[in-house]
């Protein structure tokens, strides 16, 4: 597992670890994110009712997302998961520019195929099949979450490249060897 980072802490997150385990298979990427130390206000944001479907914003509350560079392109991917297992792809053509959700077909969505959940963790695992990227040679990824309480929400990342907490800076993506 890999250490996310907060931007910034604030007095609750002190307690709070988040990581993120990234497995490139043959045919999917798995993600598998966990949370430490949650107090109960955002242990609420982390137990939903599961419902699996696409949505946008989800970014507005709790959730953990990933981003796929191309290979010799400024245009990227972005997967967003919520703990309701909600889920939204998006592709991008430059640094925020072009943004559209693609179609994709049964079994390219982004789906949970596991949430784990006690007094003093949560765990989401997420498939994400290759498939989703259009046959695009993926160089680079960042993986990153949104934890929010409903009143003051932390960014975690492996990297922040930005003087404030942006995830779609290409700076921030990690060269991903295995990713091809």
């Amino acid at each position: 597992h890999q250490p996310l980072l907060p931007f910034e802490r604030h007095p609750w997150t002190d307690p709070v670890s988040v990581d993120v385990r990234t497995v490139w298979q043959p045919t999917s990427v798995r993600l598998v994110y966990r949370v430490r130390g949650a107090d109960p206000r955002l242990r609420e944001t982390l137990i939903r009712s599961r419902s699996g479907v696409r949505r946008d914003e989800l970014w507005r509350s709790t959730c953990f997302e990933a981003f796929f560079g191309i290979a010799g392109s400024a245009a990227y991917f972005e997967m967003n998961v919520a703990p309701s297992g909600d889920w939204a792809w998006y592709a991008f053509d430059d640094y925020r520019a072009g943004m559209r959700s693609p179609p994709l077909s049964p079994g390219e969505p982004p789906r949970v195929l596991r949430i784990e959940t006690d007094e003093a963790s949560f765990e989401i695992d997420v498939e994400l099949p290759r498939a989703a990227f259009r046959e695009q040679k993926i160089e680079s990824c960042s993986v990153t979450a949104i934890l929010d309480r409903g009143d003051d929400p932390s960014y975690w990342a492996l990297v922040h490249a930005g003087p404030r907490p942006d995830f779609h800076l290409r700076e921030s993506f990690l060269r991903e060897d295995s990713a091809g």
